[in-house]
């Protein structure tokens, strides 16, 4: 038998760019799909697609391509170690992928007074919002409904209410929203409506932990925190809408930003491990984003005074919205138990007041908050600058 005997399937190559390749021939494994197209460019990260026979869409991303070069009569193939994505009912062919930007799960009780609101105040930013066909009643899928909306859309606006936990959904259907990923990217945007953390972690404690907005700061602030979330993707029509570099209140300087940061407190922010993301409680569109460590060890002997001597440095980035404010750098120390800021000099181990405050802020993603143990024990002062 050949090769070809195997090739059963038709994928879509979908590269990082956005750029998509149909309908090449491939045998799909389990953990392998078997490509001999060698025109092709396939690398990590890629995306290969798949619809079963059954409707459902199938996605792996790329993790080993694994090419291997003609040999003694085998043509040249790939040999693809993919690992699975997320399942989602085909679109039907009349509905194009760019049809919406978002669709709206909500709790037909609350459509006139909130829902419908929100989607004429998201629809005047210039975004595509689908919410009619998503208003559960009780009987209803929450998962069906969700995977059905994922279909067509970017996101899924979730307004999470009273009634819409008066729904009784099973709790491992309300966990796995919180985990709902396509291509890697967070696509469930929660909503408060009439609920706070407390109410919401009686039903789902991994619920009330995420990240979200509240509609008691009223239909623009939930408008503006949606968009923000949103503007990673490219949303169709959001060149009509409010530039996200423009959703930065004029009275918030840069300065007044690292000011505002610089006084407040660890329990002023939240740290969402899966993102690598700080958000502040207050304004979540101001955001502390923590870059992988870098692979060598990091030199200088005051990061070595530990139990654990392994330390690397560290790259984080302070935005507000999708808009870059300020780099700096810490070192991870202890084995990532505790992140120091850079001191002045490897020599002169001080550092200034508002980097002590970060430091503080970012040791929280260790679950220890003893920075100033660690920062004590590496012999490091502040001074005044």
């Amino acid at each position: 038998m050949s090769f070809d005997d195997f090739v059963t399937d038709r994928v879509t190559l979908i590269k990082r760019s956005g750029e998509r390749v149909p309908d090449i021939p491939a045998s799909v494994q389990r953990n392998k799909i078997f490509v001999n197209d060698s025109s092709l460019l396939i690398e990590p990260g890629d995306l290969l697609e798949r619809v079963a026979s059954n409707g459902l869409r199938e996605t792996y991303e790329v993790v080993d391509p694994a090419f291997h070069e003609e040999f003694h009569g085998i043509a040249a193939l790939y040999q693809i170690t993919v690992r699975r994505a997320v399942d989602t009912p085909a679109r039907p062919a009349a509905v194009s992928t760019e049809d919406w930007d978002a669709f709206i799960s909500h709790a037909s009780e609350d459509k006139e007074l909130f829902v419908r609101p929100l989607d004429e105040a998201l629809r005047n930013k210039g975004l595509k919002i689908w919410y009619d066909e998503f208003a559960l009643t009780v009987g209803d899928s929450l998962r069906r409904s969700i995977d059905r909306g994922l279909a067509c859309s970017r996101f899924g606006i979730v307004v999470l209410s009273p009634s819409f936990f008066a729904k009784e959904w099973p709790q491992k259907e309300l966990d796995g929203l919180v985990a709902r990923e396509v291509y890697g990217q967070k696509v469930i945007l929660p909503v408060w409506h009439g609920v706070d953390a407390d109410v919401i972690r009686k039903f789902s404690p991994l619920l009330a932990d995420r990240v979200a907005v509240s509609s008691a700061n009223g239909i623009e602030a939930v408008v503006q925190a949606l968009i923000t979330a949103m503007s990673g993707d490219k949303l169709k029509g959001f060149s009509k809408s409010l530039p996200v570099k423009e959703q930065k209140p004029s009275s918030m300087s840069v300065d007044s930003i690292l000011q505002l940061i610089g006084n407040s407190t660890p329990s002023d922010w939240s740290y969402y491990d899966p993102q690598a993301k700080y958000y502040f409680k207050s304004d979540v569109q101001l955001t502390i984003d923590r870059h992988p460590a870098a692979d060598n060890q990091f030199p200088e002997p005051w990061a070595h005074r530990f139990p654990d001597q392994s330390a690397h440095a560290v790259k984080f980035t302070i935005s507000y919205g999708s808009t870059p404010i300020k780099d700096f750098w810490a070192v991870e120390v202890d084995g990532g138990r505790s992140y120091i800021p850079f001191p002045k000099s490897p020599a002169v181990l001080t550092i200034n007041r508002w980097e002590y405050a970060v430091g503080t802020i970012i040791s929280i993603a260790n679950g220890t908050h003893k920075f100033h143990d660690y920062f004590q024990r590496a012999g490091f002062s502040v001074v005044d600058e």
